[in-house]
């Protein structure tokens, strides 16, 4: 199992609704609301390294949802007890 971490800039006054959109998706394990340059922290899990990192890769990363202006980068790591 390997874990990453990514941090979300979204459009003004959707917050609430990308949040919601995130926590359903399967891949996505937690999301906490930041205040400053970014709006989300995003934890994702993935079985293998691999997978994170096509969220990593400018274009041709998969987007997180409709609404979402930017990612920082994604670190990765994998899981210490399994």
């Amino acid at each position: 199992m390997v874990i990453g971490v990514t941090m979300v800039k979204v459009i003004p006054d959707h917050e609430k609704e990308i949040y919601s959109a995130l926590m359903e998706r399967d891949d996505i394990t937690e999301v906490y609301s930041l205040f400053g340059e970014y709006d989300l922290f995003v934890i994702l899990e993935a079985q293998h390294q691999a997978e994170l990192e096509t969220y990593s890769k400018g274009d041709s990363r998969p987007k997180l949802h409709p609404g979402y202006l930017a990612t920082s980068g994604l670190e990765g790591q994998e899981s210490i007890s399994g």
